[in-house]
């Protein structure tokens, strides 16, 4: 035996970082590691990611491509957020979905918030591609509930992070009217820089091709 088959801290904790299915396998070892504890603690955001990813992969079919793609798809590049806001009904999660498809297809990595916007701090990564989706962001009982205290400024602080990133795209839908009664109750929604990156789908958006097509999914899938 040589000092060579000796295996000290640093080098354990090396054959753990490339095997990590021994780590999550024996508790007492990921007890102090922070890497696997982060996972724990945010994989029900990861699940909920990942299923989305699937459900907009298995109903791609069901889009019906439209212009107002591209010109989101404009904002997105621009500022590298989108709050798309319209009727209900109008077709603002389906595209929403198309987007997120678009840019899935460009490698990056789906996020989807839920609770709030501290979901999206929890996982932002620096280093990488990442597309973070909130639906409904203000809720569609806005008048009897508002949004949590701060919510609106750290919810601000967010999209200036992603506008600082290249890398990241964001995109929220909610309700037109909901969204305006938002900017008159909270001046950081009230923004100039927030109403450049909105983008208000309706059925105008749609030629009657399209109209046409919407109507044969409905009425055959």
């Amino acid at each position: 035996m040589s000092y060579e088959d000796i295996f000290g801290k640093g080098d354990l904790n090396n054959l753990l970082g490339q095997y990590s299915e021994i780590e999550e396998k024996y508790y007492k070892l990921w007890l102090s590691s922070t890497a696997v504890l982060k996972t724990i603690l945010q994989s029900n955001i990861k699940n909920r990611s990942e299923f989305l990813e699937d459900s907009i992969k298995n109903s791609i079919k069901l889009f019906v491509q439209n212009k107002s793609v591209n010109e989101a798809i404009d904002i997105l590049n621009d500022v590298n957020f989108t709050i798309i806001s319209g009727n209900p009904g109008v077709g603002k999660t389906t595209l929403a979905k198309m987007l997120i498809l678009h840019y899935m297809s460009k490698e990056f990595e789906l996020i989807e918030i839920s609770e709030d916007i501290e979901e999206g701090n929890k996982l932002f990564a620096e280093d990488k591609k990442q597309i973070f989706y909130y639906d409904d962001f203000l809720g569609s009982n806005f008048l009897e509930r508002s949004i949590s205290k701060n919510e609106d400024k750290r919810l601000y602080y967010f999209m200036e992070r992603i506008k600082a990133n290249k890398n990241k795209k964001l995109i929220m839908t909610t309700r037109e009217y909901i969204l305006k009664q938002a900017q008159q109750k909270y001046e950081v929604l009230g923004r100039t820089d927030i109403d450049l990156a909105k983008h208000i789908l309706d059925l105008e958006s749609y030629t009657r091709v399209a109209k046409a097509e919407i109507f044969i999914i409905i009425c055959f899938f």
